[in-house]
């Protein structure tokens, strides 16, 4: 979509545009979404935005990224990204993603992502926090 609006930005000056996917997800929807496409237990287990800020610092994100994704989980939470349109199909000419499709095209990287992901051939129970 911001490739489009790059490429022609005349008829959209001044514009807004709520950007939303297909479908209206919580958290715990998208994880369901990830066990089934994935074929492993995906479980959602919510935190304070302060303890995802503190996660990200721990894990050497940049000040920047943890302050944008902290407000990004602020702004979920308070309905902001709430609905669904065709905005990005509209002003876009594709449609938005699924999580289903995002999973499936992005699987190896969920396959080798670290100790909370168990790859499908060896699935057995863990506890994501040993």
């Amino acid at each position: 979509m911001i490739a489009a609006l790059l490429l022609d930005p005349e008829p959209h000056d001044r514009a807004a545009y709520s950007l939303h996917g297909p479908a209206e997800l919580n958290h715990h929807d998208i994880a369901d979404v990830m066990a089934t496409t994935l074929g492993i237990p995906v479980h959602y287990e919510p935190i304070s935005v302060e303890e995802f800020a503190s996660a990200m610092t721990e894990r050497g994100l940049p000040a920047h990224l943890i302050q944008h994704l902290s407000n990004v989980a602020v702004d979920y939470r308070n309905g902001v990204f709430a609905g669904t349109n065709d905005n990005v199909k509209k002003i876009g000419h594709r449609a938005p993603m699924s999580v289903e499709q995002f999973v499936s095209e992005n699987r190896a990287e969920f396959d080798t992502s670290g100790p909370n992901f168990v790859p499908a051939a060896n699935a057995t129970a863990r506890n994501p926090r040993e």
